[in-house]
This record gives C-alpha cells, structure tokens and sequence, in this order.
C-alpha cells in the first residue's frame, strides 16, 4: 500500500506544477497536428487511385487514415513538438502540390467559376462539413494527448499549467465548450430555447419545460461524472485536483455549463438586441473578471476561503470546477452566436459557405481558445 501510495504521487508530480508554454506554439501544434487531414483530402480529391484504393482495399484504407490522421497528431505531440514548424512546412509542401495539380490539370479556370456559382445559389447545408470535422478531429487530439501526456515523450511544457500560464492539455475543456455551442440547438434555431416560445418571464410553464428538458438531456453527463468520480477515487488513480477540485470533472462542467445555458433563456430572449447571446455572453465575462480581479474571487480560487489552500467545505473542495463554469458559460453564449452565424441563411452566409465560414471559425478558435481543425475542402468549393 505504501508503494501504490507514493508511485501514486510520484504520477501525481509528474503532471503537476507546470508553468506552460506560448499561446503561439499551442495553435501552432494544433494546425500541425491537423495538416495530414488536409493532405488525406487534397489526395483523395486529386489522385483517382488513393480514392479508388480506399473504396477497395480496406487493408490500404486502414494504413491510409493511420498515416494522415494519426500519426501526424501522435509525432507532433511528443517528439516533433520541438520541430513543429518543419514539420508544418513538410506538411504544406506537398498539399500546396497537390493544390497545384487541381487546378493546372483537373479543374480548368472555367469549371472552377461555374462550381463557385453554383455553391453561391444551392440551399445552405444542415450539417457542415468543417464543424463535422473539427468535432471529429478534437476528439482524436484529447484522446492523443491524455495518452501522452504520462509519457516522457510529451514536453512537459504542453501538460497542465498550476495557476496561470496555457499549455496544450488547458484548452480541451473550452475548445469541447465552443464545440458544443456552435452546433447546438439554439445556434441552429431550433427546438423550445429562444423568443419564439416565451417571451421574458410571462410563460414560466414553457420556462421550466425548456430548463426540465435540459436537466434530462444532461442526465447521461452527469452519470458519466459520478461513474469516473466513483472510479477515480475507488482505483486509486492519481488526480490534478487543482484542475477542478476534489469531487468535479470534465462531465460535470459540461452539464452545468449547458444547465445554466437554459436557465438565462429568459434574459436572453429579453434583450434588445440582435446578438443576444454574444451580448449576454460579454456581460458574463466582464462580471467573472470583476469577480476575479476585484472581488477576491483570485485568491479563494487560489488559497481557499482561510487563505491556506484547505478545502473545508464542498464548494471549497470544487471550486476551481464550480466557479470556472461560469467562464464556460460566457464562452458556450458566444459559441452559440457564432454558430447562429454559421447556420444562417442569407446570401452573405451562403457566400461564406465557400471560403469565408472556415477561415472565420479557424481564426476564432486561434486566437480566443487555441486553435481548432477544419474540413479544408471548405477552403474552397473549386477543390
């Protein structure tokens, strides 16, 4: 028992207490590690024979996905994270070729433009090719660097920082977060949230319906949390507590976040605005901040509420997970005004559908949670 006692904290060691790395070099690892999707597709679309190959030969098929989705994901993560630029640089050298071939051997100028008008006058899609994609591939990266990250192999740098900083294992939660904004029901104008079934508080039968319906939507979260809460404490397994707390985890932040969500529905419907979510969403985070920054909320998340770092209650025990909810909150409303965005229907949308939406999505993503992958055919519809 002593022994399973200190290799456990030996682990526990070996993942904490890290100051993190640039913002830089996190976006810069995760376009990296999502430059063999692009070249899986440039091919398939360019050279008959890997399309014709991978329809037939599913050993070919299997080799051909390992190699251009997983393991660029794997080497950038561990022993080509100090490389990653000519990684990057390999990477873009033969899809930049490829791009080349498109167009100088199979798509003449002329069927080019004809493709482009055509896309600007079809129904904008349901389902999105890049956010399908980038769902997909953070899914493959959280999976890849869970792994890795109790290897050496992984830069120490890239795990979770203690308090501040940013490395590559801190921007899952927020990047799983905008996931889930963007594509849900409320950015694709659907279901019982927004204006369109209450308006304020007159309709509070509609209001608890709408919260109800979501409390067992989250369900199947909050189970996934106890079960790895039960799990965890039960094994023994080493924990970041630090992270969020004692007893909260990812699926609890998660199910919050989107709790939470609908229980502002009211005040969201209620302001007078056309982007009520990014307005509700900025006064979110303003507020989190004054509560950070002025209203003693940075030292009790640091120190605990005896200014020691002890967790005698239950909120105390989880307040990094309960208190950053609230951040993720302000994040999920500006993701769900992005993808009300993403799924509109006017001409400047379906314009974008072409080449703007992906470059919009990549640029937001890099620069307010670290980057994220896209569908590259989405570049372009003349690929």
């Amino acid at each position: 028992l002593l022994m399973d006692l200190s290799y456990k904290r030996a682990k526990e060691a070996f993942v904490s207490g890290y100051s993190g790395t640039t913002f830089l070099e996190v976006s810069t690892l995760i376009l990296a590690a999502c430059t063999g999707y692009q070249v899986r597709n440039l091919m398939l679309l360019t050279l008959p024979f890997a399309r014709e190959a991978k329809t037939t030969w599913k050993s070919f098929s299997w080799a051909f996905e390992l190699t251009t989705l997983i393991l660029p994901s794997v080497l950038v993560f561990t022993v080509l994270a100090d490389h990653v630029l000519l990684f990057l640089s390999a990477m873009l050298l033969p899809a930049a070729g490829l791009i080349l071939v498109a167009v100088l051997s199979h798509r003449p100028l002329s069927q080019l433009q004809s493709r482009f008008a055509q896309a600007l006058q079809r129904p904008y899609p349901s389902r999105i090719p890049f956010l399908s994609a980038q769902r997909t591939f953070l899914t493959l990266l959280t999976v890849v660097a869970i792994l890795a990250v109790d290897f050496s192999a992984f830069p120490r740098r890239l795990a979770k920082v203690e308090t501040y900083g940013v490395g590559l294992m801190d921007v899952g939660v927020g990047l799983f977060v905008y996931a889930h904004g963007v594509t849900s029901l409320e950015a694709r104008g659907g279901g019982t949230s927004g204006s369109s079934v209450f308006k304020g508080w007159s309709n509070l039968a509609a209001y608890f319906g709408l919260v109800g319906k979501t409390a067992r939507g989250v369900l199947p979260l909050l189970v996934l949390g106890a079960l790895r809460l039960l799990v965890v404490k039960g094994s023994g397994y080493q924990e970041h507590i630090s992270e969020y707390g004692l007893h909260w985890n990812f699926f609890f932040t998660i199910a919050s976040v989107r709790l939470l969500s609908s229980v502002l529905q009211p005040l969201v419907a209620m302001l007078p605005s056309r982007c009520p979510y990014g307005l509700m969403a900025t006064f979110l985070l303003f507020a989190y901040q004054g509560f950070l920054s002025w209203g003693g909320g940075e030292e009790y998340l640091l120190h605990g509420p005896l200014g020691d770092g002890s967790r005698p209650t239950v909120f105390s025990a989880n307040r990094e997970g309960i208190l950053s909810s609230l951040g993720y909150l302000s994040l999920y409303l500006f993701s769900v005004e992005i993808g009300k965005w993403f799924f509109g229907q006017s001409c400047l949308l379906q314009m974008s559908c072409c080449g703007l939406q992906p470059v919009l999505h990549t640029a937001i993503c890099n620069l307010c949670l670290g980057g994220l992958p896209m569908d590259p055919s989405f570049y372009g519809c003349c690929l």
